[in-house]
């Protein structure tokens, strides 16, 4: 239910509909356009590589980058 109300908020401000969130090493919490990930690699650590060459390292694993990313789809489409 949190989640559909942060959807809804993204989408009444106008940002992109691809966002998604997601946790950095050091535990902050930041979005990123989910259309725009070029490659999700697993490691020790998880590397999100960007289209426009941003990498990130995450705490998620790939499967709930993923998941995060197919879940967002569906709740778009409710909205």
């Amino acid at each position: 239910m949190e989640q559909e109300k942060k959807i809804k908020k993204i989408a009444v401000l106008g940002a992109p509909v691809e966002m998604i969130e997601v946790t950095g090493i050091k535990g902050e919490k930041f979005i990123i356009n989910s259309d725009k990930i070029l490659i999700v690699h697993q490691q020790a650590d998880t590397i999100i590589t960007m289209m426009n060459g941003l990498v990130y390292r995450v705490q998620e694993t790939k499967d709930s980058i993923i998941e995060k990313m197919i879940d967002f789809r569906r709740k778009i489409v409710i909205v």
